[in-house]
């Protein structure tokens, strides 16, 4: 998932604003193909691939944490625990209870911004227990991610 976020990313960045060029899909395959032989990026996915128990774990303690709509601050707090360990330049919430995170970049570059919910479907009472999950990285424009949650 990583890999393909890093990669969407930085083809839609790297994309000119332009949309009446229309681009083949071998251009395409080209852009993305040299994103990946990058090696900042490379040195992205080799810390993913190192890395990739530990960040299955976290994503599976994540979603254990019951987070209906409207009541997503236990969840909130969790993540806000990961973002401070992981040293982001500035964590907050904002007045409508968002939970923000920022990490200032070195290169001078554009503005990236990654957005998520972290509520569930699940009601207040039900407690959701990882049944499975599964992360593979097949190639690097490619990943599947399934955590499977049993509901009440």
């Amino acid at each position: 998932m990583r890999r393909l976020s890093t990669l969407l990313a930085l083809t839609l960045i790297t994309a000119a604003p332009n949309y009446s060029q229309v681009k083949t899909v071998a251009e395409y395959t080209q852009q993305v193909q040299e994103l990946a032989n990058r090696i900042d990026l490379k040195t992205a996915n080799d810390y993913i691939d190192r890395n990739h128990g530990e960040i299955l774990r976290e994503w599976i303690a994540i979603t254990e944490i019951n987070a209906p709509s409207g009541h997503e601050q236990q969840r909130a707090k969790y993540i806000e625990s990961l973002l401070r360990k992981y040293k982001l330049d500035d964590v907050h919430y904002d007045s409508a209870g968002n939970l923000i995170a920022v990490r200032k970049g070195a290169g001078g570059g554009p503005v990236i911004v990654f957005d998520a919910h972290m509520d569930t479907c699940f009601s207040q009472v039900c407690k959701s227990k990882r049944r499975s999950a599964t992360a593979r990285f097949t190639r690097p424009e490619s990943a599947t991610i399934r955590v499977t949650s049993k509901r009440c």
